[in-house]
C-alpha cells in the first residue's frame, strides 16, 4: 500500500504500541549486557557501573553466538525438474554462485555472529536489502537491523514479515550528510531556531512500497544515543517530513526481512531471558553479603575505663583509669555468614541452567571430574538451542538472499561478474 505522511505517523504509533513489551525486554537485556545493572535492578546496585557477580548473561550470549556462527552458511540451489539437455544442472550451479557472490558482497562472515547474537539476546533477527544507489552497476547487500530499532508490524500467513518500521535516533549532522542539506524533509521538522542535535529517522516498508522520513519529538532530544526507544514519554508536538517519499520498491516482498524465535505466547523474547531472574537474585544476595563482610571489618571497639583510647591501634600501649572499676576493651566482631555464599553460587547455577549454559563452557570444571556420559548430558540442552538457532538462521538467509536477488534484478544495470566461490 502507498502511505501518506499522516498515515506514517499513525503507523508509527501503532508500531510503538504493538512492540512496547518486547522493547522493554530488549532494553533490559541491553543494560545487563553492558553491565549497567543499576538501570535494571536499582534496589540491588552495589555501584553505579559494575555488577557484583560475574555477568554470565554476557558470557552465554558471546559463547553461543560464536559457536553457532562458526559454521559458515552453505547455499544449496537444487536444479529444477528437467533433463540434461535443458541445462537445469548448469543453471542451478550458476544460481548458487550468484547467491555466494551476494553473501560475499554482504560480508556475511562478519555479520553472522551479530545475527546469532540478536537471536539469542533479543529473540529476533532482521536485515534490510540495500545497495549503493550512486553506482547502479554494483550488487546489493544485506544491512543488519538493530533489533532495538526494529518494529515489526504484520506477518503473512507463512510467517514472513509483511510490514515493518525502523525507528532510530541519529545526529542531525549525519542525516544532512547522507540525504543532502537541500532535502525538503529538514525544513518540515525545523521551525525557526528549534534545531536539535538528534532527530528520529523512520524507515517504513511493506510488500509494495517503502519510504524514509525524519521526525522530531520531545523525547527524541535526549537519552543514550540511538538506543533510546520511543516507547516512553509524551506523544504530542511531533512533526515529520519526507527524506524519501513513498515509492514502489519493485521487489518480490518486503525489503525488510526478519525471523523471530518461537515463544509459547508468540511474543518476541530473547532465548536467554530466563537467565535474568536467578541472576538478579545472585546479584542482590551477593551485595548484601559483601556489605555484611565490610561491616564486620569495621566493627566498633567497645572500651571502658581507658584513659587514652585515641591511641588504640597497632602495638599501642593503653592506660587504664585509676579506680575500682576494671579497664575493659572488646574487639569482638560478628562472624560473616560465609555459608550464604553457597546460595549465591546456587542462583548462578540456576541461571546457567535456565540459559542452557553449563559452567564448563565458561572454563569452570565444576566440583568434580565428570564422566563422558555426564558431559554429553550437560551439552544436550546447549546443542538443542544451537540447532534451533541455526534452523531459524537458515530460514532467514533463504528469505534475505532471495530478496537481494530480487533487488538485483529490479534495480541493477549493466553486466556484473559472478565471482562467488566456496571458502
Amino acid at each position: 500500500m502507498n502511505i501518506s505522511l499522516g498515515g506514517l505517523q499513525e503507523r508509527r504509533e501503532q508500531a510503538v504500541l504493538t512492540n512496547q513489551n518486547s522493547k522493554e525486554r530488549m532494553a533490559r537485556a541491553g543494560n545487563v549486557i553492558r553491565g549497567e545493572w543499576h538501570k535494571v535492578w536499582p534496589d540491588f546496585t552495589i555501584t553505579q557501573t559494575e555488577p557484583s557477580v560475574e555477568n554470565i548473561f554476557l558470557e552465554a550470549a558471546e559463547d553461543k553466538s560464536a559457536t553457532a556462527a562458526a559454521i559458515p552458511a552453505n547455499f544449496d540451489v537444487p536444479p529444477r525438474r528437467g533433463t540434461r539437455s535443458d541445462g537445469a544442472e548448469k543453471n542451478a550451479q550458476l544460481s548458487r554462485r550468484v547467491f555466494v557472490t551476494l553473501a560475499q558482497n554482504s560480508r556475511l562472515d562478519e555479520l553472522q555472529i551479530g545475527f546469532y547474537s540478536d537471536w539469542f539476546v533479543y529473540g529476533i533477527v532482521a536485515g534490510l536489502a540495500w545497495r549503493d544507489w550512486t553506482d547502479m552497476t554494483s550488487m546489493p547487500f544485506v544491512e543488519q537491523i538493530e533489533p532495538r530499532h526494529f518494529f515489526p508490524m504484520s506477518w503473512n500467513a507463512r510467517g514472513q514479515l509483511a510490514e515493518g518500521m525502523i525507528i532510530r535516533r541519529r545526529r542531525l549532522a549525519d542525516l544532512v550528510r547522507e540525504y543532502g542539506p537541500t532535502n525538503a524533509g529538514f525544513a518540515d521538522v525545523m521551525s525557526g531556531s528549534d534545531v536539535r542535535d538528534y532527530y528520529e529517522e523512520l524507515w517504513w516498508a511493506d510488500g509494495d512500497h517503502w519510504a524514509i522520513a525524519i521526525g522530531t519529538s520531545d523525547r527524541a532530544s535526549g537519552g543514550d544515543m540511538s538506543y533510546r526507544t520511543p516507547t516512553t514519554g509524551a506523544t504530542t508536538n511531533r512533526s515529520f517530513g519526507w527524506l524519501r517519499a513513498a515509492s514502489e520498491h519493485r521487489m518480490n516482498g518486503c525489503p525488510m526481512v526478519s525471523v523471530k524465535a518461537f515463544s509459547p505466547d508468540r511474543e518476541i523474547r530473547g532465548k536467554l531471558d530466563p537467565m535474568l531472574p536467578p541472576l538478579k537474585m545472585a546479584h542482590g544476595l551477593n551485595m548484601e553479603l559483601w556489605e555484611s563482610v565490610i561491616r564486620s571489618l569495621h566493627w566498633p571497639v567497645v572500651a571502658q575505663n581507658i584513659l587514652d583510647i585515641e591511641e588504640f591501634g597497632e602495638d599501642a600501649v593503653l592506660q587504664g583509669v585509676r579506680g575500682p572499676d576494671k579497664a575493659f576493651l572488646s574487639t569482638d566482631r560478628p562472624a560473616p555468614n560465609f555459608e550464604a555464599f553457597t546460595h549465591v553460587e546456587s542462583q548462578l547455577n540456576a541461571s546457567r541452567g535456565a540459559g542452557a549454559f553449563p559452567m564448563q563452557r565458561s572454563g569452570d570444571p565444576g566440583a568434580s571430574i565428570a564422566s563422558g556420559q555426564a558431559v554429553s548430558m550437560l551439552q544436550g540442552s546447549y546443542n538443542a538451542q544451537q540447532s534451533w538457532a541455526q534452523r531459524d538462521m537458515a530460514t532467514f538467509y533463504t528469505d534475505m538472499f532471495g530478496r537481494l536477488a530480487s533487488m538485483d534484478e529490479a534495480w541493477s544495470e549493466g553486466e556484473r561478474m559472478i565471482d562467488g566461490f566456496d571458502a
